[in-house]
């Protein structure tokens, strides 16, 4: 993405890759931390569904996979309010990913216990849980291609 730096036109321009900013901030600065999300097949029923209620009982309906991410979250952003009467933005929060990663609205996030180095605790403790609600993929100007992820999310109890 081509940014120019100078709004006066002074021929002093810098071309500025967001998606290489974001991978340094991500994985050369440390500046994240590392997720579990789940990405579900809505094609595939898991062993938990019951085709005579349509529910699901102890687990989720649908079979998927999970993969570890590195994301920065923004706890209770101001700008994503719900229309529920009642309902405060304690429970939302806006995660940031990579272009490549591709979220999905409906998928999980799973907050997890991390060492004290930030490496991803095996097997999994899971601490937090979100459900995706709004995808928004940032795009460049010119182009089109997408740069990163805005990933808005509700915060669920964990009940399986």
């Amino acid at each position: 993405m081509r940014i120019d730096l100078f709004p006066q036109n002074i021929n002093k321009t810098k071309d500025i890759d967001i998606r290489d900013e974001i991978y340094k901030l991500f994985h050369i600065e440390k500046k994240s931390h590392n997720i579990i999300y789940r990405r579900f097949d809505k094609t595939r029923k898991s062993e938990f569904y019951i085709p005579s209620t349509g529910e699901a009982v102890n687990g989720p309906k649908f079979e998927y996979t999970d993969e570890v991410w590195k994301t920065r979250r923004e706890d209770n952003p101001a700008d994503h309010t719900s229309s529920i009467p009642g309902d405060f933005h304690v429970n939302y929060s806006r995660f940031y990913f990579e272009y490549s990663t591709h979220p999905r609205i409906d998928d999980e996030i799973f907050e997890i216990g991390l060492d004290n180095v930030g490496e991803v605790i095996v097997p999994y403790i899971y601490l937090n849980r979100w459900i995706v609600n709004q995808v928004i993929p940032w795009r460049e100007k010119n182009n089109g291609r997408i740069e990163y992820y805005e990933v808005f999310v509700k915060k669920e109890n964990i009940k399986w």
